[in-house]
Protein backbone atom coordinates (compact mmCIF):
# COMPACT_ATOMS: atom_id res chain seq x y z
CA UNK A 1 0.00 0.00 0.00
CA UNK A 2 2.92 2.03 0.70
CA UNK A 3 3.54 2.62 -3.45
CA UNK A 4 -0.34 3.36 -4.04
CA UNK A 5 -0.51 6.28 -1.45
CA UNK A 6 2.98 7.07 -2.68
CA UNK A 7 1.33 6.98 -6.39
CA UNK A 8 -1.83 9.26 -4.87
CA UNK A 9 0.40 12.17 -3.82
CA UNK A 10 2.28 12.33 -6.57
CA UNK A 11 -0.73 12.75 -8.78
CA UNK A 12 -2.82 14.98 -6.22
CA UNK A 13 0.65 17.08 -6.41
CA UNK A 14 0.27 17.55 -9.81
CA UNK A 15 -3.50 18.43 -10.21
CA UNK A 16 -3.25 20.98 -7.74
CA UNK A 17 -0.09 22.85 -9.61
CA UNK A 18 -1.89 22.62 -12.84
CA UNK A 19 -5.20 24.08 -10.93
CA UNK A 20 -3.20 27.06 -9.68
CA UNK A 21 -1.47 27.78 -12.42
CA UNK A 22 -5.23 28.11 -14.62
CA UNK A 23 -6.62 29.80 -11.53
CA UNK A 24 -3.29 32.67 -12.04
CA UNK A 25 -3.74 32.63 -15.84
CA UNK A 26 -7.29 32.84 -15.89
CA UNK A 27 -7.26 35.61 -12.73
CA UNK A 28 -4.74 37.61 -15.07
CA UNK A 29 -7.30 37.34 -18.18
CA UNK A 30 -9.81 38.52 -15.92
CA UNK A 31 -8.12 41.59 -14.99
CA UNK A 32 -7.32 42.57 -18.56
CA UNK A 33 -10.54 42.21 -19.73
CA UNK A 34 -12.07 44.59 -16.91
CA UNK A 35 -9.35 47.23 -17.83
CA UNK A 36 -10.78 47.47 -21.34
CA UNK A 37 -14.47 47.27 -19.77
CA UNK A 38 -16.31 50.44 -20.70
CA UNK A 39 -16.97 50.30 -16.53
CA UNK A 40 -12.72 50.66 -16.40
CA UNK A 41 -11.96 53.10 -18.98
CA UNK A 42 -15.31 55.10 -18.39
CA UNK A 43 -18.13 55.80 -20.91
CA UNK A 44 -17.59 59.26 -20.82
CA UNK A 45 -14.14 58.42 -22.03
CA UNK A 46 -15.79 56.39 -24.68
CA UNK A 47 -18.30 59.05 -26.07
CA UNK A 48 -15.54 61.73 -26.28
CA UNK A 49 -13.42 59.55 -29.18
CA UNK A 50 -16.79 58.86 -30.51
CA UNK A 51 -17.91 62.56 -31.02
CA UNK A 52 -14.45 63.24 -31.90
CA UNK A 53 -14.15 60.54 -34.72
CA UNK A 54 -17.66 62.38 -35.48
CA UNK A 55 -15.87 65.95 -35.63
CA UNK A 56 -13.27 64.23 -37.97
CA UNK A 57 -15.63 62.33 -40.80
CA UNK A 58 -17.30 65.83 -40.95
CA UNK A 59 -14.15 67.97 -41.67
CA UNK A 60 -13.13 65.38 -44.22
CA UNK A 61 -16.42 65.88 -45.63
CA UNK A 62 -16.14 69.35 -45.69
CA UNK A 63 -12.95 69.82 -47.20
CA UNK A 64 -13.25 66.65 -49.54
CA UNK A 65 -16.81 66.33 -50.54
CA UNK A 66 -16.92 67.67 -53.71
CA UNK A 67 -13.82 66.31 -54.96
CA UNK A 68 -15.66 62.92 -54.22
CA UNK A 69 -19.02 64.22 -55.67
CA UNK A 70 -17.36 64.69 -58.86
CA UNK A 71 -15.41 61.56 -59.19
CA UNK A 72 -18.51 59.74 -57.95
CA UNK A 73 -20.11 62.02 -61.33
CA UNK A 74 -17.19 61.34 -63.73
CA UNK A 75 -17.76 57.54 -62.34
CA UNK A 76 -21.25 57.75 -62.89
CA UNK A 77 -21.25 59.30 -67.01
CA UNK A 78 -18.52 56.55 -67.65
CA UNK A 79 -20.63 54.20 -66.69
CA UNK A 80 -23.55 55.19 -68.42
CA UNK A 81 -21.45 55.84 -71.70
CA UNK A 82 -20.35 51.68 -71.22
CA UNK A 83 -24.21 50.67 -70.64
CA UNK A 84 -25.21 52.89 -73.65
CA UNK A 85 -22.95 51.69 -75.84
CA UNK A 86 -23.10 47.97 -74.87
CA UNK A 87 -26.94 48.24 -75.22
CA UNK A 88 -26.73 49.91 -78.93
CA UNK A 89 -24.61 47.29 -80.13
CA UNK A 90 -27.06 44.22 -78.53
CA UNK A 91 -29.76 46.01 -80.09
CA UNK A 92 -27.69 46.31 -83.88
CA UNK A 93 -26.84 42.44 -83.66
CA UNK A 94 -30.53 41.82 -82.78
CA UNK A 95 -31.80 43.83 -85.14
CA UNK A 96 -29.63 42.50 -87.64
CA UNK A 97 -30.63 39.10 -86.87
CA UNK A 98 -34.36 40.11 -87.23
CA UNK A 99 -33.95 41.27 -90.22
CA UNK A 100 -32.01 38.68 -91.56
CA UNK A 101 -34.75 36.38 -90.47
CA UNK A 102 -37.58 38.84 -91.57
CA UNK A 103 -36.24 38.73 -95.10
CA UNK A 104 -36.01 34.31 -95.18
CA UNK A 105 -39.39 34.77 -93.56
CA UNK A 106 -40.53 36.97 -97.00
CA UNK A 107 -39.34 34.89 -98.95
CA UNK A 108 -40.26 31.78 -98.17
CA UNK A 109 -43.68 32.56 -98.01
CA UNK A 110 -43.46 34.25 -101.53
CA UNK A 111 -42.40 30.93 -102.58
CA UNK A 112 -45.09 28.76 -100.93
CA UNK A 113 -47.77 31.22 -101.58
CA UNK A 114 -46.50 31.33 -105.77
CA UNK A 115 -46.19 27.44 -105.43
CA UNK A 116 -50.02 27.25 -104.42
CA UNK A 117 -51.19 29.67 -106.78
CA UNK A 118 -49.32 27.63 -109.69
CA UNK A 119 -51.64 24.63 -108.54
CA UNK A 120 -54.69 26.50 -108.49
CA UNK A 121 -54.10 27.71 -112.42
CA UNK A 122 -53.17 30.96 -112.06
CA UNK A 123 -49.84 32.61 -113.65
CA UNK A 124 -46.89 33.96 -111.91
CA UNK A 125 -45.11 37.25 -112.51
CA UNK A 126 -42.82 34.87 -114.49
CA UNK A 127 -45.71 33.82 -116.67
CA UNK A 128 -47.04 37.03 -117.34
CA UNK A 129 -43.73 38.85 -117.89
CA UNK A 130 -43.46 36.42 -121.10
CA UNK A 131 -46.79 36.78 -122.28
CA UNK A 132 -46.53 40.65 -122.08
CA UNK A 133 -43.24 40.09 -124.28
CA UNK A 134 -45.49 37.76 -126.67
CA UNK A 135 -47.82 40.42 -126.78
CA UNK A 136 -45.34 43.03 -127.57
CA UNK A 137 -43.87 40.98 -130.81
CA UNK A 138 -47.48 39.79 -132.24
CA UNK A 139 -48.53 43.55 -131.75
CA UNK A 140 -45.32 45.08 -133.72
CA UNK A 141 -45.84 42.14 -136.71
CA UNK A 142 -49.65 42.89 -136.55
CA UNK A 143 -48.44 46.95 -137.04
CA UNK A 144 -45.88 45.58 -140.00
CA UNK A 145 -48.79 43.73 -141.47
CA UNK A 146 -51.34 46.45 -141.56
CA UNK A 147 -49.04 48.58 -142.81
CA UNK A 148 -48.22 46.74 -145.72
CA UNK A 149 -51.74 45.30 -146.09
CA UNK A 150 -53.34 48.86 -147.95
CA UNK A 151 -50.14 48.67 -150.19
CA UNK A 152 -50.82 45.15 -151.05
CA UNK A 153 -54.47 46.39 -151.29
CA UNK A 154 -53.63 49.28 -153.63
CA UNK A 155 -51.87 47.33 -156.16
CA UNK A 156 -54.14 44.23 -155.92
CA UNK A 157 -57.03 47.14 -156.85
CA UNK A 158 -54.68 48.40 -159.89
CA UNK A 159 -54.52 45.30 -161.04
CA UNK A 160 -57.99 44.03 -161.09
CA UNK A 161 -59.10 47.27 -162.32
CA UNK A 162 -57.00 46.91 -165.15
CA UNK A 163 -57.57 43.67 -165.64
CA UNK A 164 -61.29 44.73 -165.61
CA UNK A 165 -60.70 47.88 -168.15
CA UNK A 166 -59.37 45.23 -170.79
Amino acid sequence: MARSTRTNTRTNTRTNTRKTSRTASTASTTAKARAASPAATGWRAQVEQIVAAGKQAAEFVQTHGSTVVQQAQRRSSALSAQARNAAEARLEAVAEKVVGTWDQVEQLTSERVGRTLNRLGVPSQKDIDKLTRSVAKLSAQIEKLSAAAPRAARSTNRRAATAAAS
